[in-house]
């Protein structure tokens, strides 16, 4: 499982369980998957990734290909990469398509979109799923405060939690919320106050 996979479950798994996997992890990942796991369940700090691709501003398009190269797979989520200064604030996005055309002597910072969708890690999911309807997005850079890159959301994540969500909210109006234990030992007014809700 990888480090967002076990983020996005840890308030799920049993803590011996979860300990056991953090302890499998190297310690960056390990670092990841607790900086990820502080934020809400419905935030997009939780759902967001380290897998992308950030280049310094400073690069050629022939320069940020053959740093793409040397990766030797990408993210299937990923359509776009992030320009960064010397301080890793984004500067833009440069669609992945504008960069395999160019001229590799293009410096990188003439393809790049200035002023792009970002997130901040504490953005309702809700909200991030505004923003890629609203902006035809694949990925997105998730920013603090500051502007600083963070990590990168992915619409497939998003479409996920939406609709696991979704169907939470459509279980409790029928009357099928999920228990917390098996059926047969559930006590019977915890099930009325589950089948009522």
């Amino acid at each position: 499982m990888d480090p967002a996979d076990l983020a996005y479950v840890a308030e799920s798994v049993p803590e011996a369980v979860l300990e056991e996997a953090y302890r499998a992890r190297e310690a960056s990942e390990r670092s990841w998957i607790e900086t990820v796991a502080a934020y809400p369940e419905d935030s997009a700090g939780r759902l967001m990734v380290e897998d992308y691709v950030a280049v310094p501003d400073s690069r050629t398009v022939g320069e940020v290909l053959g740093q793409i190269r040397t990766r030797g797979q990408l993210s299937r989520h990923l359509d776009a990469l992030f320009v960064v200064d010397v301080r890793n604030l984004l500067r833009g996005v440069v669609p992945m398509r504008t960069l395999l055309v160019r001229d590799p002597a293009c410096p990188v910072t003439d393809l790049m979109t200035p002023d792009p969708v970002v997130l901040k890690p504490t953005d309702k999911l809700a909200s991030a799923a505004e923003a890629f309807a609203r902006y035809d997005l694949v990925c997105a850079p998730v920013v603090d405060e500051r502007g600083k890159l963070m990590g990168a959301l992915a619409v497939d994540a998003v479409l996920d939690s939406v609709s696991a969500q979704a169907t939470k909210d459509i279980q409790k109006m029928g009357g099928l919320e999920a228990l917390d234990a098996p059926y047969a030992q559930v006590p019977f007014w915890d099930m009325v106050k589950k089948r009522g809700a």
